[in-house]
C-alpha cells in the first residue's frame, strides 16, 4: 500500500499520472493509533529474549539427560 501511494505520487508529480485521491487514507486513518515505537521494541526484544532463553534451557536439559 505504501509502495502504491508513494509511486502514484510520483507519476502525478511527473504528470503521468492524476493526482492520487486519499479515500482509503482518510477513511483508515480514523480508526489508527499512533504507534510508541520505543515501548514496541522494548516488549518485542523482551519476547525475542524470552523466547532465545526458553530454547537455551531445553537445550541444556537436553545435554544434562545425556541425550542428543
Amino acid at each position: 500500500m505504501i509502495y502504491k501511494s508513494y509511486l502514484s505520487e510520483k507519476f502525478a508529480e511527473d504528470g503521468l499520472y492524476p493526482a492520487p485521491k486519499h479515500y482509503l487514507l482518510d477513511t483508515v486513518s480514523k480508526h489508527l493509533k499512533p504507534i510508541e515505537y520505543d515501548r514496541w521494541a522494548k516488549l518485542y526484544w523482551k519476547r525475542e529474549l524470552e523466547r532465545v532463553e526458553r530454547i537455551q534451557r531445553h537445550k541444556w536439559k537436553i545435554i544434562e539427560d545425556g541425550g542428543v
